[in-house]
């Protein structure tokens, strides 16, 4: 009998969904930006994990409840942030790009979609961090499309930097049909966490498709592989 190690599958078709005339937010797990009273709980220091899509020339507006990091990864186009981001105007981000922004706690963050008769769809997570004093400084990485052809590539890296603490990294890999890898975990307090955002995987013997989710914790490494063509997932790891 195959020995699983322990973990929790977030079926696609169970994920929360809020849909409005402004935009169809469906949450993997916790609230908004990691409600309290969500009915999935956080795992370690990922407290939300959503996907947006937002009308065409709408905005949404998210209230963070603590200090910590949002993470936006658009999936189909360029987006719009602004906050206390240190700019009235906000921040463009265009796709083959990660946006990390730290935030202060009971601040706000609003989401918009600049184009005018298309939607657009992104991903926001939110992590609980160290508390932000000062002026909160986005971060941005860009990444090469072709960077992520069969393998996992890290574009946020979970190091210490300065005085900027990171409870988490972040990858994303494509992958060719029966193309495997792995994901080795650090420290003994890793935690794996996956979402599917095209194709089939097989990840540590479970099967999962577009737009399931897995985390996983208590293993050091995680084996990957693709079950399709073209198959796109992005890798979290966090405390």
């Amino acid at each position: 009998m195959i020995q699983h190690t322990p973990g929790t599958i977030y079926l696609a078709d169970q994920r929360e969904a809020l849909i409005t005339t402004l935009s169809r937010r469906f949450r993997t797990f916790g609230g908004s930006s990691g409600a309290a009273e969500a009915a999935k709980p956080p795992f370690g220091a990922l407290c939300a994990f959503n996907e947006e899509t937002l009308m065409p020339a709408q905005r949404v507006t998210i209230h963070a409840e603590r200090a910590g990091y949002v993470v936006v990864v658009p999936v189909t186009g360029t987006l719009w942030v602004s906050g206390q981001i240190g700019t009235d105007d906000g921040l463009e981000i265009d796709l083959e790009t990660v946006l990390l922004l730290p935030v202060a706690a009971q601040s706000t963050v609003t989401f918009a979609n600049p184009y005018g008769t298309e939607t657009l769809t992104f991903l926001h997570m939110w992590l609980k961090g160290r508390t932000v004093f000062g002026p909160v400084t986005p971060h941005r990485f860009p990444f090469s499309s072709a960077a992520l052809n069969n393998q996992l590539h890290e574009i946020v890296p979970g190091v210490n930097k300065g005085q900027r603490w990171l409870p988490f990294s972040l990858r994303l890999g494509r992958f060719d049909g029966r193309q495997k890898t792995r994901c080795s975990l650090q420290n003994s307090d890793d935690h794996f966490f996956t979402y599917i955002l095209a194709g089939t995987f097989e990840i540590d013997g479970r099967l999962l498709h577009e737009h399931d989710a897995l985390a996983l914790w208590g293993l050091e490494e995680v084996e990957i592989e693709a079950l399709s063509h073209d198959a796109l997932l992005l890798v979290m790891v966090v405390k």
